[in-house]
Parts: structure tokens; sequence; C-alpha cells
């Protein structure tokens, strides 16, 4: 599997959050971003770590 990097708005996409949000999280150290020149990037297997440290929410049935 290929390392793709994604652009702010295709991850903002991909997570499904608003690119503000995106940039908070960044800021907070929890994505890492590279930076190519000015653009800021970031990879795929960040995406996925980023995804497995959030809280996984089960819902059960209602009675």
């Amino acid at each position: 599997m290929t390392n793709h990097l994604r652009s702010i708005k295709e991850t903002a996409a991909a997570l499904g959050i608003s690119r503000s949000k995106l940039f908070l999280e960044i800021k907070a150290g929890k994505i890492a971003v590279r930076k190519i020149g000015s653009r800021t990037l970031i990879s795929d297997s960040e995406i996925a770590r980023y995804l497995g440290t959030l809280p996984e929410i089960r819902r059960g049935r209602a009675a």
C-alpha cells in the first residue's frame, strides 16, 4: 500500500470534519503534518493512526 499524501481539504473531507477543526487537531499535536514548500500535507497512515486514537462508541438497542 502506498502512503498517499492528502491536502488539508482532502483530509478534512476524509475525516468528515471542517478545515477549522482539522487545524485545531494539528495545533494540539493530535495529527502530524508534512510541509512541502507552502503546502501542508497529511499521510494516509497518519489519518489511520489518528482515527485509531478516537474512542469507539457502541450504542445498544433500546429496550
